[in-house]
């Protein structure tokens, strides 16, 4: 799954590891410092960027088995965009 907000956060979530918890690659905005670790979804969800307090969207286009996560990493790190 592919989330975003804030303009250049992106968060791609490739494994569930329980209720609340999910591995994820990150980028925050600096693709050379994008890493993988674990994510809150309830956190994320919490997340409000102003100026007008919208919150994290789901990419409704992102197909979630059309690329491996290695793919995804390399061409993010790269500067592309997924």
């Amino acid at each position: 799954m592919k989330l975003f907000g804030g303009g250049a956060f992106t968060w791609y979530l490739y494994e569930k590891l329980d209720d609340d918890i999910y591995m994820a690659f990150v980028n925050l905005g600096d693709p050379e410092m994008a890493e993988c670790g674990t994510v809150s979804m309830s956190e994320l969800m919490s997340i409000k960027f102003p100026p007008f307090g919208l919150g994290i969207e789901k990419d409704m286009y992102f197909e979630p088995l059309s690329r491996t996560l290695k793919d995804v990493i390399d061409t993010v790190k790269s500067g592309g965009h997924v």
